[in-house]
């Protein structure tokens, strides 16, 4: 027997992280981000796609003999290059493409991640609410059946005791729901219930130059890269125009840059206005959550007082269960904000994740 225990001592302090095989089996923001990339058919017929508009520019960059400025007197000329340059757009275009499922897929497994852990601390609160409800009604019983409080009272607290089970169990459903939903996005079993290893970490932006902010999101926005390529070619029409060989006039192809200028004016404007608006959200949460911190600080205070209060013999339990559940629900709120925080900021530095699907918070 010593000898087995010796040898179980001597494992423990050879592999000193076995105890914790379970928790490494669960999941980081970035784990969870990973598998569902490499799960994704979209990725997947992208990065395809991507390969075969290589190979499209390739061909075409063979078929080229001279590149014209204007147009010209060969028009399988004019036609190669401007085969050449619509291809490479439409690669270029491509490889944007991929960045935004990409990230939009990094946004949504992050917020069906933090929608978890939001639902998993609603549950908690809801055990706690459904446990002094069921205390409540149990005093409330015991003073009915005393004669110091009346069966109006009695009836009463049973009820709010039924109606805080009947709220606990759209919890549970809730954090169920939660839970499929990032399987989903992960292609695991609905009924798997992943070990999440992480929790959102506040940290307020503060004052932010937004409009520093907005200049250097656009250099990096794939939405506006399309919208800009999209301009080069209704530009390249224009130079390469020979009213001998188009369908249609000069200036109808005027028109269409303009459209093209002004379909990246709409997706310019429409980015600038989510990221300010955004900002202000964020804000407005790191407010929220400073108010909730003072409050907090008096609940917890309430918390020790009634503590000791209940050790001195002077306060009841049902006092200091009610006391703790205050305490209970102003964090539940806090940690709510932190996700809404967290996710805002995320689309704060890409927003054209919202663009693609993510949505909005408030």
């Amino acid at each position: 027997m010593k000898k087995a225990a010796s040898l179980l001592l001597s494992a423990s302090l050879l592999f000193p992280f076995a105890t914790l095989s379970h928790a490494a089996d669960g999941l980081t923001y970035q784990e969870a981000i990973n598998k569902a990339l490499g799960v994704s058919n979209q990725v997947k017929n992208t990065e395809l796609d991507i390969e075969r508009k290589l190979e499209d520019v390739q061909k075409s960059a063979d078929n080229i003999r001279f590149m014209p400025a204007e147009a010209s007197a060969s028009p399988e000329g004019d036609q190669a290059f401007t085969a050449y340059i619509a291809r490479g757009v439409a690669y270029d275009t491509s490889k944007q493409s991929l960045t935004t499922q990409k990230d939009t897929i990094a946004y949504d497994v992050r917020k069906a991640y933090n929608k978890i852990l939001q639902e998993q601390e609603k549950k908690k609160f809801a055990d706690l609410s459904e446990q002094n409800a069921r205390t409540q009604s149990q005093i409330a019983f015991l003073k009915q059946q005393a004669g110091m409080a009346g069966k109006l009272e009695a009836d009463r607290s049973e009820k709010l005791y039924a109606a805080e089970q009947k709220n606990n169990a759209v919890n549970e459903t809730n954090l169920n729901n939660a839970y499929e939903a990032f399987n989903q996005l992960l292609k695991l079993d609905p009924k798997e219930r992943p070990v999440l290893e992480e929790r959102p970490e506040y940290k307020p932006l503060g004052k932010v130059d937004v409009e520093w902010h907005i200049a250097r999101v656009n250099k990096e926005n794939p939405t506006l890269f399309q919208a800009d390529k999209g301009i080069d070619l209704a530009r390249l029409d224009i130079d390469l125009y020979d009213p001998q060989r188009s369908d249609t006039t000069y200036r109808a192809k005027k028109i269409d840059i303009e459209k093209a200028k002004t379909g990246y004016s709409i997706a310019k404007e429409g980015t600038e206005q989510a990221i300010r608006d955004i900002y202000a959200n964020i804000r407005a949460l790191e407010e929220q959550h400073k108010a909730l911190e003072a409050n907090l600080a008096v609940a917890q205070d309430a918390v020790h007082l009634a503590q000791v209060q209940f050790d001195v013999g002077i306060g009841t339990k049902a006092d200091l269960e009610a006391a703790e559940l205050k305490v209970a629900e102003l964090k539940q709120k806090q940690f709510e904000i932190i996700v809404n925080h967290d996710n805002l900021v995320q689309a704060f530095n890409k927003p054209w994740v919202l663009a693609s699907g993510g949505g909005a918070q408030k």
